[in-house]
């Protein structure tokens, strides 16, 4: 700043505005964003920062803004009085309109009167009354500036709740005993998440082996413990429950320094340790880098392990301000406007990865199409990660590369995934090709059809996780280290899709269906020799996997624990329980619930069906797969539009490369249609998926639809989309199909 400006800004001046637009930035800015973060200590642990990295990333969110606003308002103000006196009395009032407008906003973002510009200019109303009051009563002016102090205090606020990752304490570890232990024994542990266990289940109580035959052939290698529970909706919560075996306590992190007794610290001395957490931090880091003291390691060395344990890295400093970014935005910006921001309820991070505008989600950095891709039909070629998985394609290389170095290993070693699988959003193809979009749904979520076409795109993505367990299976079972190895494969929690009711995040108690739906998970557990797959229906918790493990490792900790050993007890009568934030309930003890949800989603999509079955829910289902008529008359009833017409260009083959899983668009008729009208979607003249709105179009009215598609009908290259009508006049008859347009 050049001495003319310090010369008409004296010191007290500039530090009065810059104290006024601390104050207000604070409010705006730095308050509600610490105060998140504070309370989510995940999205630290997601981006691996710990240390004084995660203080410069306060102090800098208390400091840039006013910084910035600061300059910006003596550069103006200086600049002007010159050339233009009037205008430069008012280039403070205006900064400080620019602060009050976002503290409004800030204040008021969850009440919405009408359209976003309806919402953005009655904050601005109310900031402009802010800023005459400023301009006119002293006391305003001098209250602005007294309260900068919050400031600092928001920082030795946030600096407290993020202790345990500023200064990580010392876990309490295990000794390894001379001639103690399972030493020959590795464990290789997969946790999915948001992977709920009725999907995977048919009529029968069995595993679909038709449409998931890779969770078959686990189960049919593996005990497996279908009246299993988790412990809490949510991921940072449960699997910190899981790891420690100890039950949910919503007051600690998901750190290390909040559960220093967990599996890692126990097994770090007789293991090498191969750990990739995606959401936590419970794997000390020194371990977690270098392995640790093995059988064929002398007291106090490192293991040498040459299967190479992953090297933890965070993420960039750039990218975490980018996620910030988008956060801010969906607490800034009116309500219209927030749909247009990539969402930050489907992970802790990344969400600048995510396709913008329009509410798309998707396109989450997966590595170049062919670059070190696994194929469907085989192991990735890939090598050992060493950074947390980012998108689709690294999450499934990172399951490989770990699969690959478990059957390299030659020390016992345990190792550790959690990738967020087949955890929204759900944009895999079976084929793990994916979709480069999925648009905004305006349907509200009491709609029926809205929580059908997610639920189909859960199963796409879930059936694209199972082609990774298959090839997992295979290679594993064929290999010299199946039989002492102990496999587990688990999630953290499920997912419930009955119209009207929260995801997960919010439980609803007096909805018991959806309790089964969100707590009963996937939990396979291959011990050590174990030759036959085994049914086990006792009342088994992600809780008891500690203590399985220890057993099974034959490592006495001396710690108190809250979970059983599953290898040696049956708990037929335990009493389990379900906790979320604020609340507890008990759950049954039985699996018929588990059979009644799958019967319940079954009226959706056949629980028996096979992967084709997920796109023929409805009457004309049957016509998806064949060709359309070339002869067909045209229905002038019907108009069409299709929001994603750009995702059938460009079509790729390999996996993650683009395919699109839905078409999505508008649909109108100009009459009432006669009952059993269906409307379908067809590819190059092949029907690929069927439109079940149609049905409830009122005429005259454009109706919203998503139609999932069976995309392995989609094949490289540019598509032709066409929409049809099917009408089939006698019970049992021949359908009628007319292509509408």
């Amino acid at each position: 700043m050049t001495d003319e400006v310090l010369t008409r800004f004296p010191v007290r001046e500039f530090a009065r505005r810059g104290l006024v637009h601390l104050s207000l930035s604070t409010v705006a800015i730095a308050q509600p964003l610490l105060g998140l973060y504070g309370e989510n200590l995940a999205v630290f642990t997601s981006a691996r920062f710990q240390g004084a990295v995660i203080v410069w990333f306060a102090v800098a969110a208390i400091l840039v803004p006013p910084l910035v606003l600061t300059i910006l308002d003596v550069g103006i103000t200086a600049a002007l009085s010159r050339r233009a006196p009037r205008l430069a009395s008012a280039a403070h009032p205006a900064v400080v309109f620019v602060g009050l407008w976002a503290c409004m906003a800030s204040v008021f973002h969850s009440v919405s009167v009408g359209p976003w510009p309806i919402d953005a200019i009655l904050t601005a109303a109310v900031a402009v009354a802010g800023v005459v009051g400023y301009r006119r009563v002293a006391p305003v002016r001098t209250w602005l500036t007294w309260i900068s102090p919050l400031a600092p205090a928001v920082l030795v606020l946030f600096v407290v709740s993020v202790s345990s990752l500023v200064w990580v304490p010392a876990p309490e570890t295990v000794e390894a005993t001379p001639g103690g232990g399972a030493q020959t024994t590795s464990v290789l542990w997969i946790q999915l998440d948001e992977a709920p266990l009725f999907p995977l289940v048919g009529a029968d109580g069995a595993a679909n082996a038709a449409r998931f035959p890779g969770f078959a052939a686990l189960a049919a290698r593996s005990t497996w413990y279908p009246n299993a529970l988790t412990v809490s909706q949510h991921t940072a919560v449960a699997v910190p429950s899981m790891l420690s075996g100890l039950a949910p306590d919503y007051s600690r992190q998901p750190v290390s320094g909040d559960h220093r007794r967990n599996v890692f610290s126990l097994v770090g001395s007789s293991h090498v340790l191969d750990v990739v957490e995606e959401v936590t931090a419970l794997c000390p880091g020194i371990e977690c880098v270098a392995g640790a003291v093995t059988p064929t390691s002398a007291p106090g060395q490192r293991g040498t392990d040459n299967s190479g344990p992953v090297v933890r890295r965070r993420a960039s400093f750039g990218a975490f301000l980018s996620d910030a970014a988008v956060v801010l935005g969906h607490r800034l910006l009116p309500a219209g406007l927030r749909d247009w921001l990539p969402p930050i309820d489907e992970g802790w991070g990344g969400f600048g990865d995510q396709a913008g505008g329009s509410g798309n989600i998707g396109t989450d950095d997966d590595t170049e199409p062919g670059a070190n891709q696994p194929s469907p039909g085989g192991a990735a070629s890939v090598a050992p990660s060493r950074e947390k998985p980012r998108g689709h394609a690294g999450r499934t290389a990172a399951i490989e590369a770990m699969v690959t170095r478990t059957l390299a290993s030659t020390d016992p070693a345990f190792r550790f995934i959690h990738v967020l699988l087949p955890h929204r959003p759900w944009v895999l193809a079976p084929d793990l090709r994916k979709s480069q979009k999925m648009s905004a749904d305006p349907r509200p979520d009491t709609i029926p059809d809205r929580r059908r076409d997610n639920y189909q795109s859960l199963l796409n993505q879930y059936v694209a996780v199972d082609g990774i367990i298959s090839r997992m299976i295979g290679s594993l079972s064929a290999s010299p280290v199946w039989d002492d190895l102990m496999l587990i494969v688990t999630a953290d929690h499920g997912i419930t899709f009955v119209p009207g009711q929260s995801y997960r995040d919010t439980v609803n108690p007096q909805n018991r269906s959806t309790l089964d739906d969100i707590y009963r998970v996937p939990f396979f557990v291959k011990y050590p020799g174990q030759r036959e797959g085994l049914v086990d229906e006792c009342a088994a918790s992600t809780l008891d996997l500690f203590a399985t493990v220890q057993a099974t490792l034959r490592i006495d900790s001396g710690w108190e624990t809250d979970g059983l050993d599953l290898s040696s007890s049956c708990p037929d009568e335990r009493n389990r329980v379900a906790t979320w934030p604020g609340g507890s309930t008990p759950m049954t003890v039985n699996t018929d619930d588990l059979e009644e949800r799958v019967a319940w989603y079954g009226r959706w999509v056949d629980a028996d069906g096979d992967v084709d079955a997920i796109y023929r829910t409805g009457p004309a289902g049957e016509l998806v797969g064949t060709r359309a008529p070339t002869d067909a008359g045209r229905d002038e009833r019907f108009r069409v539009r299709l929001g994603n017409d750009e995702e059938f260009t460009g079509v790729g083959s390999a996996p993650f490369e683009p395919v699109p899983t839905r078409a999505v668009g508008t649909i109108k008729a100009s009459t009432a249609l006669p009952d059993g009208t269906e409307v379908l979607v067809a590819v190059d003249g092949i029907i690929v998926g069927e439109v079940r709105e149609a049905s409830d179009a009122r005429p005259g009215e454009w109706t919203h639809f998503s139609a999932s598609l069976m995309s392995r009908l989609i094949g490289p290259g540019d598509h032709e989309v066409t929409f049809w009508t099917a009408r089939r006049p006698l019970a049992g008859g021949r359908w009628v199909l007319r292509r509408i347009g």
